[in-house]
């Protein structure tokens, strides 16, 4: 079935593209595939297992067998005049490594269980620069400037504007954007049952990024601004917040130098924001780093404002790469009792190129919790494992 599927895509492709086996790469179709696993060892301590309510017998820093996780991704691109199209599929696990370029980029990272498409667009280019793309790809404010560890779930996304492929309407032209983005809607915390959100409009991203993809230097602006009103379901207003509307913001910067005296990447991205997790950001599980979203006090929508950033140095020996990254997460709920939320990762790891499409990657993670708004402690984790990756 999942072969099928596969097979149905490229078929769809290549008939609305006209492609034949002479078709030129200026005018025509692309097609690559990735596999990939991964497995290792996995800890917490006694703080993280008593915080998150698990039974946890092993004590501090034992390490236990972690699953084997495996994933596949398949990538088609095209192109016919001033139109392209792109559409990523995969199927797999949640904590599959996900760099489908290799160590050189993330930028079509997927997440979750899935089986059918992750990321699919089409854009039209005019010869002056202007570009429109319509589809769910990678938000615009995100560059991709964190290089990942060997695990989906330990990368450095949550320390980053990034999104999970929201539909987007964006308009590009000499490097400066505009987008109108779909934005699931994160209801402020304690917020009652009896209220409902009702969106004013999608969320506005608008920035500009100085050079990307393989140049030298990259640097990037961003904006994110989404903004919605709470309504009462039927005549129930028990928490008099009829009306009421919730804001959310984020501006964001990143910078990206390539090869760097010939054999370093330096990466970093830093972000503030109001209520991130109204713009979509995850709020509950592994993939948070910190809470940071609006919440009801007595009869009132109280804002949480966050702070972070990453950084990211990798080392390259020619085909090989030696990876560090670091994130750093901050929020702060405007309550005078509540306590700072602090969230920190930092891993390494190395990937060895058995040949080009071939890659063999150890790595260890470290993921500090710290504190919670309540000061209480959340633990910490660490995984020590290994990954293969294949790819054409």
């Amino acid at each position: 079935m999942r072969f099928k599927l596969f097979a149905l895509v490229a078929i769809v492709a290549m008939c609305a593209f006209g492609v034949n086996a002479n078709a030129q790469p200026a005018d025509g179709i692309n097609f690559g595939l990735e596999v990939n696993a991964s497995t290792g060892y996995y800890s917490t301590d006694d703080e993280y297992a008593e915080y998150k309510g698990v039974n946890d017998d092993k004590g501090d820093m034992e390490l236990s067998p972690y699953k084997l996780t495996k994933g596949a991704i398949m990538l088609v691109t095209g192109k016919k005049g001033n139109v392209s199209a792109f559409l990523m599929m995969g199927l797999g696990d949640n904590q599959a490594i996900t760099a489908f370029a290799g160590p050189a980029s993330n930028d079509t990272a997927i997440k979750g269980d899935y089986v059918g498409m992750t990321q699919y667009s089409m854009s039209w280019k005019h010869s002056s620069g202007f570009e429109f793309l319509i589809g769910k790809r990678n938000g615009p404010y995100n560059m991709s400037s964190n290089y990942n560890s060997a695990f989906n779930w330990d990368g450095m996304f949550r320390y980053a504007s990034w999104d999970t492929f929201p539909f987007q309407l964006k308009f590009s032209y000499m490097g400066a954007y505009l987008a109108l983005v779909d934005c699931p809607v994160n209801k402020p915390v304690d917020l009652d049952a009896a209220y409902e959100t009702d969106n004013l409009f999608p969320k506005i991203a608008l920035g500009y990024v100085y050079g990307g993809g393989p140049a030298p230097m990259t640097i990037g602006a961003h904006f994110q601004y989404k903004q919605y009103k709470i309504v009462e379901e039927g005549d129930a207003d028990p928490q008099d917040l009829d009306g009421e509307t919730v804001m959310a913001y984020r501006l964001s910067a990143d910078f990206k130098m390539n090869k760097v005296a010939g054999m370093m990447d330096v990466l970093a991205t830093v972000y503030y924001g109001i209520n991130s997790n109204q713009l979509g950001y995850s709020v509950a599980g592994v993939t948070r780093a910190t809470v940071s979203g609006a919440f009801v006090d007595g009869d009132e929508i109280k804002d949480t404002t966050t702070i972070g950033g990453s950084a990211g140095l990798a080392v390259w020996f020619n085909a090989h790469k030696l990876a560090f990254g670091l994130g750093y997460e901050q929020s702060e709920a405007d309550v005078d009792d509540a306590e700072t939320d602090d969230d920190m990762t930092i891993f390494a790891n190395f990937w060895y190129a058995v040949e080009p499409n071939f890659y063999i990657v150890p790595s260890i993670l470290y993921k500090d919790h710290m504190k919670d708004h309540a000061d209480e402690e959340e633990g910490t984790e660490t995984l020590v494992g290994i990954a293969w990756q294949l790819k054409v």
